[in-house]
């Protein structure tokens, strides 16, 4: 053998084995000057040491991470199996910690909402079986409306028509002691389907011996002569001096007259 072969080993020379013992031992060469020999068994647990405890600990870490995550991203099964999980858990679990953790996200939740008005262009998101549906609020729920008059203005008019009603809040003054009194509210039929808000008051005062005195308050419209009483007063042997509130609301109402018989 020629000095130059001296530093190759043909592999095909050697034995072929079909299994490793611990005691085998792996040809080492540092690639300078010399061959070393260690055992099989040093060989794994210096490579273990060093891929799990040395320098090559990290670059493991962020490979497995990145391998997992990759696969378990990817599979719906997984995905769908920890949704389930964490709010069958939220939603069911009665420990401190998680009623803790909602009271926290509520509390996050209301703070951070900003202050605001209804109005009749703002919609309510509505649940119809399995789909979200838009809803616009009706306009009685908005509150009084920009254009009406709250300070009360006093009347003592028997009729009063829709007109007033809609933009004035009313003390209706039937406070003549020794007679009966009636105050007919006055509404169109091309108003029906409406909203309409009415802030009525009666300032009433009967001076009653053995006379029986009524102070009444009727709805109509102005194209039917049937009428229905909203406020009925009456008394016999009695004085009474009352402010008492006939109507406050903020609803179609309407209606009412229509079931006069």
């Amino acid at each position: 053998m020629s000095p130059e072969q001296d530093n190759y080993i043909q592999i095909k020379d050697l034995n072929r084995l079909q299994s490793v013992k611990n005691t085998d031992l792996l040809l080492l060469d540092d690639g300078v000057a010399s061959c070393n020999a260690i055992t099989f068994e040093n060989f794994l647990q210096t490579a273990k040491d060093k891929t799990f405890k040395g320098e090559g600990l990290n670059y493991f870490k962020d490979i497995i991470k990145s391998t997992i995550a990759t696969e378990l991203q990817q599979n719906d099964d997984f995905i769908n199996q920890v949704y389930t999980k964490i709010l069958n858990k939220f939603l069911n679990d009665d420990s401190s910690s998680i009623s803790t953790t909602y009271s926290k996200v509520k509390d996050k939740l209301g703070s951070g909402l900003s202050t605001y008005t209804l109005s009749k262009d703002n919609y309510f998101v509505t649940s119809s079986y399995s789909s979200l549906q838009r809803a616009q609020i009706p306009e009685y729920l908005t509150g009084i409306p920009s254009g009406f008059t709250t300070s009360k203005s006093r009347t003592s008019s028997t009729y009063i028509y829709v007109s007033s009603l809609k933009n004035q809040a009313y003390v209706l003054d039937m406070t003549s002691q020794y007679s009966t009194q009636e105050v007919r509210l006055v509404f169109y039929k091309s108003d029906d389907e409406k909203s309409i808000f009415l802030d009525i008051y009666a300032d009433i005062t009967i001076n009653a011996g053995s006379s029986n005195y009524i102070k009444k308050v009727t709805l109509e419209y102005s194209s039917q002569s049937q009428k229905s009483t909203i406020y009925y007063y009456s008394a016999r042997n009695a004085f009474i001096d009352i402010l008492c509130p006939v109507l406050f609301i903020n609803r179609f109402f309407l209606q009412l007259v229509k079931r006069i018989n």
